[in-house]
């Protein structure tokens, strides 16, 4: 039972195909020492514990964030569940949000997938797919699209794997800034939230990412938006972003970023391959406002089961690093390489007819553009947290 690289696409061509007004824009410290350490890899000793600089070679270069799994915490591998969202979940969940099923527009099987949808007393639709044949986890939505019409219309942000590829694309940083809204505190918000969720019954959830989406900020983004460098050409007309006078208190809105997680190390959220399998990303987004949640987007969440393998020790991030490094010093390429982060998560791994969630450390190299592409690209290097090995 293998996860084909088609399975692992869906994600990222559904994560394309959220709803929104979208627009694309118009176009040091010093070296570090190496070691060798046990495992007989060598490893680069950062200076900075959450940093490692190194020019390598006149076209790879290392500038690599470090993020490590929570201090004195060592990852085990657990038995992996792929979540499944029963009827009686959706309903307990929307009922927590003051709402209701009003009719379904679809329980059918196409595909070896199932699809469950309909539309709510509020409004709101939901939608549901699953894998029949357990090759990947389900895909939930819930979204009010007259609630939520003028925050989609706003590339403001949609999740971290797509965040990264590329920030210019997105207006988030302008929401960055902590705030309390009108209607709730930030933490109270996010209590909420977890409170909303936790009817879905999908385990521990690392919070990644909080943006404060208040009234006045959405007015500057709006005036922002206007410049020429944010106008699309469609059919050699300009279109340009909406822009509203009216914002107002009743306007504010938070929005949450969560992944699934163990011991608080995350799921992968990126979309990569490795030599067998795609790995999906998980990425939990809540758009949360005084009307309660307008937005729930969740993309193949697991569940941890069972330890089945308590480690005493883990590969360093160092460890990780250095695996990525030979890897890419004996890659003979005009391209300029960055090593931009090496980061702790969990992915999914066959056992039998079954899974495993084993902790991973991933490297994420940027491919520089060239005059043949045009933009950066991303290549990804796993090296499993406990032998060492690549995936």
């Amino acid at each position: 039972m293998k996860q084909t690289k088609t399975l692992g696409a869906l994600a990222l061509a559904l994560l394309l195909a959220l709803p929104g007004c979208q627009h694309t824009p118009a176009d040091s410290t010093a070296p570090q020492q190496t070691t060798a350490p046990a495992s007989g890899l060598a490893e680069t000793v950062p200076t900075d514990p959450n940093h490692v600089y190194e020019q390598v070679q006149e076209n790879l270069l290392i500038d690599a964030e470090i993020i490590a799994p929570p201090e004195g915490s060592t990852p085990k591998v657990y038995v992996g569940e792929m979540k499944t969202f029963t009827k009686e979940e959706i309903d307990a969940f929307l009922a927590w949000n003051g709402d209701g099923i009003a009719e379904v527009t679809r329980d059918d099987t196409q595909d070896q997938s199932h699809a469950y949808a309909g539309n709510c007393q509020s409004g709101s639709t939901f939608a549901l797919e699953y894998s029949l044949n357990n090759l990947y986890p389900p895909i939930f939505s819930y979204v009010n699209y007259d609630l939520n019409k003028r925050y989609s219309c706003y590339q403001i942000y949609t999740t971290q794997f797509m965040y990264e590829q590329d920030t210019s694309l997105y207006i988030a940083d302008l929401f960055a800034e902590p705030v309390d809204l009108s209607f709730a505190t930030a933490v109270e918000a996010e209590t909420q939230v977890r409170e909303g969720l936790a009817t879905l019954n999908l385990g521990e959830l690392k919070l990644n990412r909080t943006l404060y989406i208040s009234h006045d900020r959405m007015a500057q983004a709006g005036e922002m938006l206007q410049g020429d460098e944010w106008a699309s050409e469609v059919k050699g007309n300009t279109v340009t972003y909406p822009q509203w006078d009216d914002w107002d208190e009743g306007d504010d809105c938070y929005m949450f970023e969560f992944f699934s997680a163990a011991d608080g190390v995350p799921m992968t959220y990126r979309f990569w391959d490795s030599s067998t399998v795609s790995y999906s990303p998980n990425s939990i987004v809540v758009w949360y406002t005084k009307d309660g949640i307008i937005e729930l987007n969740i993309l193949h969440p697991w569940i941890f089961g069972q330890v089945a393998e308590s480690p005493e020790d883990t590969v360093s991030a160092g460890e990780a690093l250095a695996v990525a490094k030979a890897k890419y010093t004996n890659i003979i390429s005009s391209q300029n390489r960055i090593i931009e982060s090496v980061n702790l998560a969990y992915v999914y791994r066959q056992d039998g007819d079954g899974w495993l969630l084993r902790p991973v450390w991933e490297v994420k190299i940027r491919l520089k553009a060239t005059d043949t592409v045009p933009f950066d690209t991303f290549q990804y290097v796993g090296v499993d947290a406990i032998t060492g090995e690549e995936l």
